[in-house]
């Protein structure tokens, strides 16, 4: 995944306020489209996920509202994590819309496999995921997604029922 230069990533410092109503707790990830911070409501202590679009990535909107869009059309999806609403917030005097959703604790399936024998699932693990995936995901709903287990390595295939998606990939 390309990144942009030094000069136009955010590098938001834990602490940071956004929007009046939102403080950084830290970066979860950062790719083409923008950066993903866990947040924390300043009111309620409720902590979300937010993802802020890059303004020379998405100027007009259209990926923000796709992602939106996206998440909002799979709501019913007990799998998937929940969009809550979109922000503008202002970053060295641009506008950045900001997409704030549930935030999914837990590992990355990704880097769960670096920590199985051989980087892979038995079959039978396997077979767990992916009949999560497709129970919880009508086809042609199935994009490119990164997956969150809430599962540790020594626990049985049965936790996989807590598989959840973390985010519709572009």
């Amino acid at each position: 995944m390309t990144r942009p230069g030094k000069a136009k990533r955010f590098d938001f410092a834990p602490g940071r306020r956004i929007a009046g109503k939102y403080e950084i707790d830290r970066l979860l990830g950062s790719g083409w489209e923008g950066e993903v911070y866990a947040i924390v409501e300043r009111t309620t202590g409720i902590r979300r996920a937010a993802k802020f679009y890059y303004p020379h990535r998405d100027p007009m909107g259209k990926l923000a509202i796709a992602y939106a869009r996206k998440l909002d059309a799979l709501r019913h999806c007990p799998i998937l994590m929940q969009y809550h609403h979109q922000e503008i917030a202002y970053v060295r005097k641009r506008k950045v819309l900001v997409v704030i959703s549930e935030l999914v604790e837990g590992k990355k399936l990704s880097e769960f496999l670096l920590d199985q024998p051989r980087h892979t699932l038995s079959t039978f693990e396997a077979l767990h995921v992916l009949y999560a995936l497709a129970k919880g995901i009508a086809p042609g709903d199935a994009w490119n997604a990164a997956v969150s287990p809430r599962m540790t390595a020594g626990e049985p295939p049965a936790a996989w029922a807590g598989l959840r998606l973390i985010g519709p990939g572009s």
